[in-house]
């Protein structure tokens, strides 16, 4: 017959064994949410935003002045003033050149391999992050709470993840709730 003590260690060690199965699976959700995140942040922007950004560097090189006195005072003295320029800003500064000179053809050849499809804007790309980092924050309280838990009722001490957020690991136990839905 199986004395009471023996009952009382089986069902111990079973429920550390549910507990530390539970603390498994909270782990793989943060580490699912944390390689959601890196994907999210790696997508490609969306066409409109990529062109936006194209057209907005275009601009910017366009509001700088074609010829300044640095490119006059480097020019050769026995080259005509135009070649020389248009030489020494070939060589040093193209993009801006071509922004000046042909701003379109210069976007567009700088759009034609750009997707026209797929991508994610910048507003997609803040709200799908905002959605993770709420999910990830309650799972890493849920995380924590869990293994204070377990201390509690083990006595001993449970590891925490390296990457674990600082904040959560020093809050009380009273401050330790999930965020608002």
């Amino acid at each position: 017959m199986i004395s009471a003590v023996t009952k009382a260690r089986n069902t111990i060690a079973e429920a550390m064994r549910e507990a530390s199965a539970d603390l498994e699976e909270i782990r793989g959700q943060i580490d699912a949410l944390h390689r959601e995140r890196r994907q999210v942040e790696r997508q490609s922007d969306d066409f409109e935003t990529i062109a936006a950004r194209i057209g907005g560097v275009i601009a910017e090189a366009r509001r700088e002045s074609l010829i300044s006195q640095n490119m006059l005072t480097s020019v050769s003295a026995t080259a005509s003033t135009f070649d020389a320029l248009f030489s020494n800003l070939m060589q040093r500064r193209p993009f801006f050149l071509l922004a000046h000179l042909a701003p379109d053809a210069l976007r567009e050849s700088l759009l034609a391999d750009v997707e026209r499809k797929g991508g994610i804007s910048p507003k997609q790309r803040a709200a799908a992050l905002e959605t993770i980092e709420t999910k990830l924050l309650t799972a890493e309280i849920a995380e924590e709470v869990a293994i204070r838990e377990m201390e509690d009722a083990t006595g001993s001490y449970i590891a925490r993840r390296a990457k674990a957020d600082p904040a959560i690991l020093l809050a009380p136990d009273a401050e330790l709730s999930p965020p608002p839905d």
